[in-house]
């Protein structure tokens, strides 16, 4: 229950959180080859100067996933409606 009232008093930063997903996946199924461009550019490497050696390796997930982005934007819409939907039935029964 703990969780729930978290949720409700915390209302406007869940539905901007969700806002913000939706649009990356509507950017991701629209224009491809912008999220592309603009994932590469976001997605540069900077050195943690070897601090933990676990944080500085390297996963390589923009391969997978930009050459399937319409397929994780029309997922990401899916899960953001979904989400959406049960966080309003779930404000909807604690009203």
């Amino acid at each position: 229950m703990q969780s729930v009232l978290w949720l409700v008093e915390n209302e406007l930063a869940v539905w901007m959180t969700l806002g913000t997903l939706a649009a990356v996946g509507l950017f991701a199924l629209v224009s491809p080859q912008r999220f592309a461009s603009v994932a590469q550019t976001s997605g540069q490497w900077f050195d943690t100067q070897r601090i933990v050696d676990w944080f500085d390796t390297r996963f390589d997930v923009d391969g997978p996933l930009l050459k399937h982005s319409r397929t994780l934007g029309i997922l990401m819409l899916a899960a953001v409606g979904y989400v959406a939907y049960r966080f309003y039935a779930l404000l909807d029964v604690a009203a």
